[in-house]
C-alpha cells in the first residue's frame, strides 16, 4: 500500500480534473471573452439606436399631431420595434459571435464542476466512504470534464 488512502487518491484526482477545466478555460479567456463582450455590445448598441430612433418618431408624432390615440399608437409600434429589432439582432450576434451561446455553455460547465465539489466537501469530513460515492464523483468529475470539452468544441474551441 502507498500509505495514501484511496478516497484522497481519488478526491486527487477529481481536484485535478476541476483544475485542468479551470487552468483551460483561463487559457481561454482570451478568445471567449471577447466573443461575448461583441455578441453583448452589438446587441446594446442596436437596442439604443431603436430606442432613440423610436423615441425621436414619437416626438415628431406628439409635436405635429395633436392625438392622443395616434402618441399612444406611436409609442406602442416603437416599444414593439425596438423589441423585435432587439431580439433580431441578439440571433443575428449570436449567429456571428457565438456569446449567448457560450454564456449558456460555460454556466452548464459550472453547475458541473460545482456539482463535484459539492459531492467532494460532503465526503471530506466523513471517516467511513463507500465505494459507491467515491465512484459517484469520480462519475461527476468526468461528466464536468466530458461536458467542458463539448462546450468548447461547440463553441469551435480546442481542448488539449
Amino acid at each position: 500500500m502507498s500509505g495514501t488512502h484511496p478516497l484522497d487518491e481519488s478526491l486527487q484526482l477529481e481536484q485535478e480534473l476541476i483544475a485542468a477545466i479551470q487552468r483551460d478555460s483561463k487559457q481561454k479567456a482570451g478568445i471567449i471573452q471577447p466573443r461575448i463582450m461583441k455578441t453583448i455590445l452589438f446587441c446594446g448598441l442596436t437596442f439604443a439606436l431603436l430606442f432613440f430612433v423610436g423615441l425621436e418618431i414619437r416626438n415628431v408624432v406628439s409635436r405635429n399631431f395633436a392625438d392622443a390615440g395616434l402618441n399612444t399608437t406611436t409609442t406602442i409600434a416603437s416599444m414593439l420595434a425596438v423589441a423585435a429589432g432587439t431580439y433580431v439582432s441578439a440571433r443575428w450576434a449570436n449567429r456571428a459571435w457565438g456569446g449567448f451561446s457560450l454564456i449558456q455553455r460555460l454556466g452548464s460547465v459550472s453547475r458541473a464542476v460545482l456539482q463535484v465539489q459539492v459531492a467532494i466537501e460532503k465526503v471530506r469530513g466523513n471517516q467511513q466512504v463507500s465505494q459507491a460515492e467515491l465512484n459517484q464523483i469520480n462519475q461527476l468529475a468526468h461528466r464536468a470534464w466530458d461536458t467542458y470539452v463539448q462546450a468548447m468544441h461547440d463553441s469551435g474551441l480546442r481542448v488539449d
